[in-house]
């Protein structure tokens, strides 16, 4: 049925029902008494299990007045074990509280570990950019070795070359020569025309591999066909103008010989040197290659421990400082709770009791 159809008795009805539920009150569980305390105290105490029931069972008539002895050792057995408990928890807080002391000292440590970590990336990157250098310039050295050693023995075989041409050359003027007395002794002995004619044929076609004018070659050729004593007198100019050419190409020859000669031997020993050299630069461009690479492995693991000590030290601000901080926190809060619980109890029932005594005694006298 609708609310707005119900009977107004039976609204009323529910409303009252709601407004006792609301209005009943929370029972509250009661606070332990001191007996509890000390005995739930005893209980979690790391001691035998005979003794926790001796002490437990004789707790409700230890405190008693008059004591007998065995209530006095069961007061003083309950305070030294609340006591134990009491110096281990302070030991414990004296602990965290050193660790929590310490925490600058050790962050000044790890500050000083990440400094010096920073100190030395940077000296193996500094370190790392001469040695790339220095195997850079090595490479260089090592290139330019190589081009002094294709140019000197470029040089070398040009040498080689000039001195054969030269050597060859002075073998055909050699020759020449040795065909010009040969042909000279048959025009002087009347010999066979043929045989002179071949042997001035010979002669003509070895001066032709030094001289040039053919003009002055055929008249060569005529003027020694004809014994000198019958050289005319341009005859004998030619004959003369040929031997000055000769001599003066020998000479050139071997001028231009020594010259080749002495230029190969200094450029052998120029390619020597640049060989020695070659040899050289290979070997400090193979050390700068290995050391450049020893440094970049050893940069890359000055980075990897600067960012490890960061790391450390990150941590320890974030992580190890509130923890123990917290733990500290911890420790302090159960001494706390330890004391102003079981502790406090206990001197509250002692106390209490000779607070007690003490009225009793004064209203007797009273």
């Amino acid at each position: 049925m609708p609310a707005a159809m119900k009977r107004p008795a039976a609204v009323k009805a529910a409303d009252a029902k709601k407004v006792r539920v609301a209005e009943a009150p929370e029972i509250e569980a009661a606070p332990p008494t001191n007996e509890e305390v000390v005995a739930q105290a005893i209980r979690d105490a790391d001691m035998p299990v005979s003794a926790k029931e001796l002490l437990e069972g004789m707790l409700p008539f230890a405190f008693a007045r008059p004591r007998h002895t065995m209530q006095e050792q069961v007061v003083v057995m309950t305070s030294a074990e609340l006591a134990k408990v009491e110096k281990a928890l302070k030991e414990v807080v004296i602990e965290h509280e050193q660790k929590v002391v310490t925490i600058d000292e050790e962050r000044l440590a790890l500050e000083a570990v990440v400094a010096a970590a920073c100190t030395k990336a940077q000296e193996q990157a500094t370190e790392l950019v001469t040695l790339k250098a220095k195997k850079v310039s090595t490479q260089e050295a090592l290139r330019e070795a190589k081009v002094q050693i294709a140019a000197h023995a470029a040089k070398l075989a040009a040498s080689v070359v000039q001195l054969a041409k030269a050597t060859e050359t002075k073998a055909q003027v050699d020759q020449a020569a040795q065909i010009k007395a040969e042909l000279a002794q048959l025009v002087g002995e009347g010999a066979v025309k043929a045989d002179i004619q071949a042997k001035s044929s010979d002669f003509a076609a070895r001066i032709k591999e030094f001289i040039t004018d053919r003009n002055l070659i055929n008249a060569v050729q005529l003027s020694l066909g004809k014994p000198s004593a019958s050289r005319g007198t341009f005859e004998q100019m030619v004959v003369r103008q040929f031997e000055e050419q000769s001599g003066k190409l020998l000479a050139e020859i071997q001028q231009e010989s020594a010259s080749a000669e002495d230029e190969k031997t200094k450029t052998q020993e120029a390619l020597s040197l640049h060989e020695k050299a070659l040899e050289t630069a290979k070997l400090l461009h193979e050390e700068a290659q290995i050391v450049a690479s020893n440094a970049e492995v050893s940069n890359i693991g000055a980075k990897e421990a600067m960012q490890e000590a960061k790391s450390g030290l990150k941590s320890f601000e974030q992580e190890e400082v509130g923890q123990r901080k917290s733990v500290l926190a911890v420790a302090q809060a159960a001494l706390q709770k330890y004391q102003e619980g079981p502790l406090a109890a206990l001197k509250a029932l002692t106390v209490g009791q000779v607070e007690l005594e003490g009225q009793a005694a004064q209203l007797t006298q009273l």
